[in-house]
C-alpha cells in the first residue's frame, strides 16, 4: 500500500516533526486537529502546521520524499493543493 506522509511543523521553533505515514489526506488531517486540540495551551497550538512531505510504499520499502507542502494551520482550512 502506498502512504502519505506528513510532518507537523512547529512555526516558533523553527523545525518539523518526523514523518508520520497514513492512508489519506483527509485521516492526516483528522489526526493532526485531534493532536493539536489535546494541547493544553490552546494558544501554542495555533503555531502547529501540517505539511505533506512524500509517500511510503509499504510492499517494497520505497520513500519518495517530495519539497514540503502546506495542508492546514491548526484551526485553520485545509489546502486544496496537492
Amino acid at each position: 500500500m502506498k502512504y502519505e506522509l506528513y510532518c507537523i511543523y512547529d512555526r516558533v521553533a523553527g523545525f518539523y516533526s518526523m514523518p508520520q505515514a497514513y492512508p489519506n489526506k483527509g485521516t492526516a488531517v483528522r489526526q493532526f486537529n485531534y493532536v493539536c486540540s489535546q494541547n493544553p495551551d490552546k494558544d501554542s497550538a495555533l503555531d502547529y502546521e501540517l505539511y505533506f512531505v512524500g509517500y511510503y510504499d509499504s510492499s517494497s520499502a520505497v520513500v519518495e520524499g517530495s519539497k514540503p507542502v502546506f495542508v492546514q494551520r491548526f484551526g485553520g482550512d485545509v489546502s486544496v493543493e496537492e
